[in-house]
């Protein structure tokens, strides 16, 4: 099981993949299935974390939007609506 800290960093590394990977390719991104599925994956990794940290993070952090990054997760994982 993973700490804070490991979840913290799967945040992190999944938004800088999607930095690095995807924001050159933004214009890609309607019609490129696989830069779809990699956006996906980084943004689910980061709602799946963002559901996990204690709660002594998210009080310490309540500038974070633990709720959206959750939300938009569940959005692309199970097509809820947000």
């Amino acid at each position: 099981m993973r700490d804070d800290a490991g979840r913290l960093h799967d945040i992190l590394e999944a938004c800088e993949l999607l930095i690095r990977e995807i924001g050159p390719r933004l214009t890609e991104l309607r019609s490129d299935p696989v830069i779809q599925a990699a956006t996906q994956r980084w943004i689910e990794i980061i709602g799946e974390a963002a559901s996990r940290p204690s709660d002594e993070v998210r009080e310490a952090n309540p500038d974070i939007p633990w709720g959206s990054m959750i939300g938009m997760r569940n959005v692309l994982a199970h097509g809820l609506e947000p």
